[in-house]
């Protein structure tokens, strides 16, 4: 089961599930500032300590465009072999890299909810804020996100 809602990128803290995510997107937007999309090297996870537990960040990989998940939060319910692995290695998250690999060159923030069966019988309803990060200060190459359960 998958049931992956459309991304929207006109939302505000209003439209987010938890103060973590909260936390989260009010501190991408102070990295943010003026520029398109903030610098990975400008987030320091010390300033975040509530929401990082709910924290995934991906490194968006090149030719072919893949999604590889780098650092799962420890408050992230997601089985613990998806660290180090791409998306698109799972058959049940193909609509979720296909979602992120589209919105790679909107260079915008967006949330969408996602339910997905985990295990026989164990259904997880999430949502997530999900934020752009690129070294050069134009290309996406790191995605990050937070997550709360529903």
């Amino acid at each position: 089961m998958n049931n992956l809602s459309s991304p929207i990128f006109k939302f505000s803290e209003n439209d987010l599930n938890s103060q973590e995510q909260i936390i989260f997107y009010q501190y991408w937007l102070k990295l943010k500032g003026n520029k398109n999309v903030p610098k990975r090297s400008d987030f320091n996870p010390m300033d975040i300590p509530k929401a990082l537990p709910f924290v995934i960040m991906a490194s968006v990989l090149s030719d072919p465009a893949r999604i590889k998940l780098r650092l799962i939060g420890s408050r992230c319910d997601v089985p613990v072999n998806y660290s180090g692995k791409c998306l698109d290695e799972f058959p049940v998250l193909k609509p979720l890299n296909e979602m992120h690999l589209k919105n790679i060159n909107s260079k915008k923030p967006f949330i969408y909810s996602n339910s997905l069966e985990l295990a026989q019988d164990t259904i997880k309803r999430y949502s997530s804020v999900v934020v752009p990060f690129s070294s050069d200060g134009e290309n996406i190459d790191i995605i990050m996100s937070c997550h709360c359960e529903l």
